[in-house]
């Protein structure tokens, strides 16, 4: 049933897929209420000077972007190159990035948080440059939905490899290669990096850094901004350059203040309904569990 309605959804035109996307949007958050509370209480936590009308306005602008991202992800399966290029670009100082290290055949690593469409970003890469374009990706309960997921990741001839299998995937790669990974989930385990994230104690994931070091890569912060509904332009910003010597959890400072400009700047692009703040030093999240 969900494939047949995924299947249905990337059919449409783009067009009629977000007048789905409006009556979802009414659906979600005044009729089912997803994740309400929890989205209200990070916004809160995240923003403790705006005012309730303030937080109320982008806690509902946030609710319609992320239904437009669901169906915007789906749409994938159906598109050809050039329509894929009419919705989500590169700017042009990200293209120069991109030229300057795919003409010295240097692999890079990307990294991005939940914010813009992501998975377009993902895309993107593969769509319009020489690279191997693989995606590092954390596996969800419903393995179903993975698999679509997984199945849009692939279009453009891009990897999808599961973080477990990351570093050894990465190592026997013989080509020149660009690695995209989310950054900002909540990670598992006690090998973290804690730092101040939207005012409030947050453990982040560390793995970008220890790929950048260990295999010499730069490291790119991916910037999604959204020019409007279904337009997307990607900008990059290098945190290393492969080269120079660091300080431990200086790349994954680096991202995390990055991301957060970007989140400060406009709010409601940002994955609010994620559980991003559930662990703490006092209640480490233990390594079994799985993110929700």
């Amino acid at each position: 049933m969900k494939g047949f309605f995924i299947s249905t959804l990337s059919l449409l035109p783009l067009g009629a897929a977000y007048k789905l996307s409006n009556i979802l949007y009414i659906v979600l958050y005044y009729v089912v209420g997803y994740r309400k509370e929890l989205v209200r209480k990070n916004l809160s936590n995240a923003f403790p000077d705006k005012e309730t009308i303030a937080l109320k306005r982008i806690e509902q602008l946030f609710y319609r972007h992320f239904v437009d991202v669901i169906v915007e992800s789906f749409q994938i399966k159906s598109w050809n190159k050039g329509s894929f290029n009419n919705q989500i670009k590169f700017s042009e100082a990200a293209k120069a990035i991109l030229n300057h290290y795919e003409g010295s055949e240097q692999s890079i690593i990307m990294v991005l948080g939940h914010y813009g469409n992501w998975e377009w970003a993902g895309a993107c890469m593969g769509a319009n440059t020489n690279f191997d374009q693989v995606i590092i990706y954390k596996p969800i309960k419903d393995k179903a939905i993975e698999q679509i997921i997984n199945t849009n990741r692939s279009k453009f001839d891009t990897e999808v490899v599961p973080m477990n299998n990351a570093f050894r995937h990465l190592l026997q790669k013989k080509t020149t290669f660009s690695v995209s990974m989310n950054a900002d989930q909540s990670p598992r385990g006690h090998d973290v990096y804690w730092t101040t994230f939207l005012n409030q104690e947050t453990a982040f994931f560390n793995g970008p850094e220890k790929f950048a070091k260990k295999l010499g890569l730069p490291m790119l912060y991916t910037s999604i901004k959204k020019e409007r509904r279904g337009s997307y332009l990607i900008e990059l910003q290098e945190l290393y350059n492969g080269k120079d010597e660091l300080i431990e959890n200086q790349l994954t400072e680096a991202f995390v203040r990055s991301l957060e400009c970007d989140i400060k700047a406009v709010p409601e692009y940002w994955l609010w309904s994620h559980n991003r703040w559930k662990r703490n030093r006092k209640k480490p999240m233990q390594e079994g569990s799985t993110e929700t």
